[in-house]
């Protein structure tokens, strides 16, 4: 079997220079073939230490830890390299070379700050090549940093320099590296588009050098890009092209799937996003990456709070900030908090205390050009925290920052005196138009609420709704689309309450169907005709009941041939707890054939039944029924109600969903005598880095 070239080089040399000319060809090796160079820098240290040659083995270190790093053994990476560092004999342009290449490497194990110190230690002692080479990992370490601009400019004064170089392929893997670099900071700022270019023109680059597995890395980072220029179809395609070509590089895969989660969560795909994180999460604990280790966590707690566990949630997000503030990466930490504090906020009672904390998180997060949204939509929740306690000035205040206009002044109560916005941020808010106008107008519609001007209150709601559906088609970014879709939720969700506290059901119904287009919109169709006396027609003798919530209060909206009622049903709270028992009285009876269960499921049925449908009893009669549930009584099996055993029964995702089903022949299920139950339901921040990260 021929020998590689390295080898080869090697076998025949008899002097120091052949040495050190074997040890530099490992170096070049190690992006191309991590594995081989692994093997030539061994043989080449070997021989190096025999003849006493410091520089050779200065070098053929560097190429181990090069190929370490490639082989996502991040640990090695970084002993080698200070080993090549303290090397005895070496030039001090070879340990300024060592220190180039263990910024990234340190970076990555969770010390962006100490890598910059690095870099300055180097820095003396390069050539201005090799100083355009340090540039592109420097670079690395700023963005993780969230120094973004510093990060660009490192970026572009590499890249200036790169560009009029000899051209070796040295050279263009650091002129193709800094190009990646450079497009992911883009990335990170939201730049999709610079990004995308930068990315491309790195794997035009790589591919003309031959430079296969610097390609591969620059083609990790397509399926977090295409979700957000939203082809997610094209996302998943990229997923699996890279997931096969970065088969047996560990760590390198784990980032890419990270990365690809978030994109994924910003896109409101928690179970996507979950299932690459449980992947993700052991190969970077594993490898000892801690840089992305720790955004995965954090990741992985959005991922956790989005899904319904709080608990979980807040957990993960404070082992996230540990290990953010480990790393001094003060940038992220207001996005980890925000997790925490909206974690407490499920499981804990309000306090002034945790009002106060959201609005100073709220604060944190405006700081950052990149956040502004997450912060608008904080100080919404501030101001609802608030307002929960009651406490109507601080509400006040944290929703006049969301409504102020441009050039605006505001009036400060305590000397009358006018002034401009007071804050940088919140001018930086108004000047840049960076409230999502949904935040707005449901920021709008509670000032208007706490003026007691109800009409004005819905007129907000109305206006971001009207908005909406074009405001979302105009979006390119699904993360954007997906914030807004969750904003448009909440937004009509106040228009629900202030109908229900209004009392009309007219009203109730109709701002129930509409917060129910808004937050599935897939099941929750709207065929033309199809308002309150379409439904009411098409319903024959049959009786629709929807159910809606007003925070822990339940109601039914009846809708019959001949009359529309709203009735209160008491607590949400002992329905929670009666559906509980059943679902678990339902799991005993069948792991016991029904001998032990039958009683407790007929007791749990029963206590639903009085709960639900026995303050119903005069309006829906025997009439067959239409169900509409909401919340946790999706989960309801109906036909555990004594009463509805010999009455059929359609659930539904919405009374318009039910009423497009009814007028589709596909939809439409041959009707059945009353008899059992018959239940219906229409169906309707990235960095794969470069080599070293890029050398």
């Amino acid at each position: 079997m021929a020998k590689p070239e390295i080898i080869r080089t090697l076998d025949r040399s008899s002097g120091g220079g052949l040495l050190v000319r074997a040890a530099e060809m490992a170096v070049l090796r190690s992006v191309i073939d991590p594995g081989q160079a692994l093997r030539a820098g061994h043989k080449v240290l070997e021989a190096a230490e025999k003849a006493g040659d410091g520089e050779a083995a200065s070098v053929a270190l560097r190429a181990m830890a090069l190929a370490s790093r490639e082989l996502g053994d991040l640990q090695a990476a970084e002993q080698r390299l200070r080993q090549a560092v303290q090397t005895r004999g070496a030039p001090a342009e070879r340990m300024a070379q060592a220190r180039l290449s263990l910024v990234t490497v340190r970076t990555e194990r969770g010390h962006p700050l100490q890598a910059l110190r690095l870099a300055a230690l180097a820095w003396a002692y390069l050539s201005p090549l090799d100083r355009a080479k340090l540039d592109t990992q420097r670079a690395v370490a700023l963005a993780h940093l969230g120094r973004y601009q510093e990060a660009i400019a490192s970026c572009d004064r590499a890249l200036r320099a790169l560009v009029a170089a000899p051209g070796t392929i040295d050279d263009r893997r650091f002129l193709a590296g800094g190009l990646l670099n450079r497009g992911l900071v883009h990335a990170y700022r939201g730049d999709w588009d610079q990004a995308m270019r930068d990315i491309s023109a790195c794997l035009q680059i790589a591919g003309h050098a031959r430079l296969s597995h610097l390609a591969r890395l620059a083609a990790a980072n397509l399926p977090f890009l295409a979700v957000r220029r939203g082809d997610i179809g094209g996302a998943f395609t990229h997923y699996r092209e890279a997931e096969d070509t970065l088969f047996g590089y560990p760590e390198r895969l784990a980032t890419m799937r990270a990365d690809f989660a978030g994109a994924l969560l910003a896109a409101h795909l928690p179970g996507e996003a979950r299932a690459l994180l449980s992947l993700a999460v052991p190969d970077l604990e594993e490898s000892g990456a801690q840089v992305a280790l720790a955004e995965a966590r954090l990741k992985l707690a959005q991922v956790e709070l989005l899904t319904g566990d709080a608990r979980e949630a807040m957990t993960v997000a404070e082992r996230a900030m540990r290990e953010l503030s480990e790393q001094d990466r003060q940038a992220w930490l207001p996005l980890a908090r925000e997790v925490v504090l909206r974690s407490r906020l499920v499981l804990e009672p309000p306090t002034p205390g945790l009002m106060a904390e959201l609005a100073g998180c709220a604060d944190d997060l405006e700081r950052d050009a990149a956040h502004l949204a997450e912060g608008a939509s904080l100080r919404l929740t501030a101001a609802e925290t608030a307002l929960a306690l009651g406490d109507r000035a601080a509400a006040s205040a944290q929703l006049s920052r969301l409504t102020e206009q441009p050039g605006r002044e505001r009036w400060l109560p305590p000397g009358g005196r006018r002034t401009p916005l007071a804050s940088p941020a919140q001018a930086g808010y108004a000047a840049a138009g960076q409230v999502p106008p949904l935040v707005r107008q449901h920021a709008l519609a509670l000032e208007a609420a706490l003026r007691e001007d109800v009409p004005a209150a819905f007129r907000a709601v109305e206006d971001g709704l009207a908005g909406m559906g074009g405001q979302i088609d105009s979006l390119d970014d699904p993360s954007l689309r997906a914030h807004a879709a969750r904003a448009g939720g909440r937004l009509a969700a106040f228009g629900l309450r202030l109908a229900v506290r209004d009392g009309c059901a007219e009203e109730v119904f109709e701002w129930a169907e509409r917060w129910r287009a808004v937050t599935a919109p897939a099941h929750a169709r709207s065929p033309h005709g199809a308002g309150l006396p379409e439904v009411r027609a098409a319903l024959g003798r049959a009786a629709l009941v929807e159910y809606v919530t007003d925070d822990s209060s339940l109601f039914a909206v009846v809708v019959t041939g001949q009359r529309l009622a709203l009735r209160p049903l008491g607590a949400l709270r002992p329905v929670k707890e009666a559906l509980i028992r059943l679902r678990y009285s339902l799991r005993r009876s069948a792991l016991h054939d029904g001998a032990a269960g039958a009683e407790p499921v007929a007791a749990a049925g029963s206590e639903l039944e009085l709960l639900l449908l026995a303050p119903l009893a005069a309006e829906l009669g025997e009439r067959p029924l239409v169900v509409v549930p909401t919340g946790i009584l999706h989960t309801l099996p109906w036909a555990a109600l004594p009463c509805l055993r010999e009455c059929p029964v359609t659930v539904a995702a919405s009374a318009r969903s039910w009423l497009a089903a009814t007028r589709d022949p596909a939809l439409v299920r041959t009707r059945r005598p009353p008899g059992p139950l018959v239940m219906t339901r229409p169906t309707g921040p990235p960095r794969t880095t470069s080599p070293e990260a890029a050398a």
